[in-house]
């Protein structure tokens, strides 16, 4: 495949790479105890928490797949985003001050105290296993990006990318991570507003013919591609045959429960928080950098319907109708 990257570009990501690996190694020196590698002695403030958390909910997962749902379909799989506030309410009066009161550095180690080692060990391999399948996830939509832009094998940038995360990870614990992901987060943030303002530029009449549109297609609704004739038709509220609005809320509710309750990633942020208060407040400023995000990078695979629309393009074209195995995932790679 062509690559579309410059000179420039490569010396922008090597030195991106580079900053990141050495992230472990500074923390690394600090790290004197066990309460410090994982907790960061219990001192990080809301607003850093709060940043680094919503930097892990917006994964490759977000930013590829989201304008991929939304360039080929409509707004249903948005509808879970939605439920985040609820659970944040739930867990902000129920885990988080349980597990701040168990002076715990995961929810294994309490899980090791109330029901014993093996029950422990049975969480802690459920957990990695679900981790390994997340990432994996992740891993493989970034390097879709990758050889989309350089044209190098997506296995290079898999086995590049979990490398330099695994390092900085392993070496610098929660200090590590939590910065890195801080900085990641303003990077997000701007690489998603430049492209969102790239693809305006290329439409005449920019976000208003975006939004009428896409209102005239039907791209806003709640609904999904009907399998046997391919066009958007509306999700029904109640469904047991079909994806419904019901059963995408209820989806929301219980995976955020789950995330909230179980998930080492979020429990071991907001038990490092400096005290009870300001870990509330850092899962509220996840929450509300997260929602808007997620419907953000779904208005930006509108934006590029819209885009391809008025631009018509062989291969756009191909991604909407499935054929010659396109796939929805790289046509934001595609138009970057």
């Amino acid at each position: 495949m062509e690559s579309h990257f410059s000179t420039l570009d490569w010396v922008i990501l090597a030195v991106y790479f580079l900053v990141l690996a050495s992230i472990g190694p500074l923390f690394a020196r600090r790290n004197k105890s066990t309460e410090t590698y994982f907790v960061g002695n219990r001192s990080f403030p809301a607003w850093l928490l709060g940043l680094a958390m919503f930097a892990t909910s917006i994964s490759s997962i977000t930013v590829v797949a989201y304008p991929a749902d939304a360039y080929k379909t409509a707004y249903l799989r948005l509808l879970p985003a939605f439920m985040l506030p609820l659970g944040i309410y739930i867990a902000s009066k129920v885990f988080l001050p349980f597990f701040r009161r168990s002076r715990c550095t995961s929810a294994f180690e309490y899980l090791e105290g109330r029901f014993g080692p093996g029950v422990r060990m049975y969480a802690a391999c459920s957990f990695l296993f679900g981790q390994i399948m997340r990432i994996s996830t992740i891993l493989y939509l970034v390097s879709l990006v990758f050889q989309q832009m350089t044209g190098a094998s997506p296995y290079a940038c898999i086995v590049v990318g979990g490398l330099v995360i695994g390092t900085y990870t392993v070496l610098g614990g929660i200090k590590a991570i939590v910065w890195t992901q801080f900085v990641q987060a303003f990077v997000l943030w701007f690489g998603a507003f430049l492209c969102l303002k790239t693809v305006l530029a290329g439409i005449d009449g920019g976000i208003s013919t975006v939004i009428s549109t896409a209102l005239a297609d039907g791209k806003f609704m709640m609904g999904d591609l009907n399998p046997v004739s391919g066009k958007l038709e509306p999700a029904p509220w109640v469904s047991f045959q079909e994806k419904a609005i019901l059963m995408m809320f209820l989806c929301g509710i219980t995976g955020w429960l789950t995330e909230y309750s179980s998930n080492q990633n979020v429990i071991q942020k907001y038990v490092s928080a400096k005290n009870p208060k300001e870990a509330t407040r850092s899962i509220w400023i996840c929450c509300f950098c997260s929602v808007p995000t997620w419907a953000f990078f779904m208005f930006l695979g509108t934006s590029i319907y819209v885009y391809f629309k008025l631009h018509p393009d062989e291969y756009a074209n191909a991604i909407l109708s499935g054929a010659a195995g396109a796939k929805a995932e790289s046509i934001l790679p595609y138009f970057v």
